[in-house]
């Protein structure tokens, strides 16, 4: 891993795809404190190139400069998709949809992880696979057993 940095952050989801013939092909990361999250980053950082992975936040306007400045987030993540930008904010299916448009997966190739649970029940609504992240330890070795679980699928 490279070191870089990514959010353990409320509105922060990251989305991985997996470049194989697996049958989950993305991946969801996030759990927003005020306080960047090492552990959760490097984690997410490690998912590239073997997955494309993107932002998803419903943070306001101005979010994106200053987040670029402070942590580099474009150079993290394939996308970043920020709710006022595209005008529609989480949980709204719609947002997930625009989403799963933008990284070229389907709905049941996307791992989510929210600590906002309303935000974890519409990625579930919507067919995607889903964490409620507490605990950053808890949450990869989740979003890694459902890598695996999806791996062991057939197609």
């Amino acid at each position: 891993m490279d070191g870089r940095a990514t959010p353990d952050s409320t509105g922060y989801e990251l989305m991985a795809k997996l470049h194989a013939l697996y049958a989950m092909k993305g991946i969801a990361l996030t759990g927003w404190s005020g306080e960047l999250d090492i552990e959760l980053t490097n984690f997410a950082a490690g998912l590239r190139p073997d997955f494309a992975t993107a932002i998803l936040s419903n943070w306001a306007d101005g979010s994106r400069r200053e987040e670029q400045r402070r942590y580099g987030f474009e150079e993290l993540v394939d996308i970043i998709v920020y709710s006022h930008e595209v005008g529609v904010a989480k949980p709204d299916t719609a947002i997930f949809r625009l989403t799963e448009d933008r990284l070229g997966l389907k709905a049941h190739e996307i791992v989510f992880l929210d600590d906002y649970d309303p935000n974890v029940q519409a990625a579930r609504a919507c067919g995607w696979h889903a964490v409620c992240h507490r605990d950053t330890a808890v949450s990869i070795k989740e979003i890694v057993v459902t890598i695996e679980q999806a791996a062991q699928l057939p197609g």
